[in-house]
């Protein structure tokens, strides 16, 4: 998956190589895709966590809120998480005439998957889902957890 800013029209990129609390911040600063741009979604329950892709295989790096921070590192995203937990989960919400969905549906392009308990949810669309790896699912004690398949790109 790649996420896009609304604000700037570019990609969001986990920044791996930096040093200090600046290793795996994560920002809206790419204008393609490459491997720092993409990412895993999981749907764990009623919220969506982001692995990074990078690095290929790993037991890391989920995106986190760090709320341990003071200061203007208060609140940044950083892909650096080898579990996933509170600071670590997302609500999907939708911006620009997106509505929320009640329950989940199946449309001819793939599948949809809502939650009628996130606030202001919106539908995902998706081309399937496959099991969460086990490292995940031995942290989230029977927390349903599944992997989305994004639908390709077209042209």
């Amino acid at each position: 998956w790649a996420l896009r800013s609304l604000a700037n029209n570019r990609y969001v990129t986990a920044e791996f190589g930096f040093g200090g609390s600046n290793n795996g911040i994560v920002e809206a600063q790419a204008v393609v895709i490459d491997d720092w741009e993409k990412f895993y979604l999981y749907q764990i329950g009623s919220q969506y966590a982001f692995q990074s892709y990078l690095p290929p295989n790993s037991t890391c790096c989920y995106v986190s809120t760090e709320i341990g921070y003071g200061g203007s590192e208060y609140g940044v995203l950083r892909a650096r998480a080898y579990s996933v937990g509170s600071w670590e989960r997302y609500w999907i919400i939708g911006l620009g005439g997106f509505s929320a969905m009640g329950s989940a549906i199946q449309t001819p392009l793939g599948h949809t998957s809502t939650s009628p308990t996130s606030p202001g949810n919106v539908p995902v669309t998706y081309a399937g889902a496959v099991a969460c790896p086990p490292w995940l699912v031995s942290q989230l004690r029977n927390v349903a957890c599944k992997k989305l398949i994004p639908i390709a790109a077209s042209g």
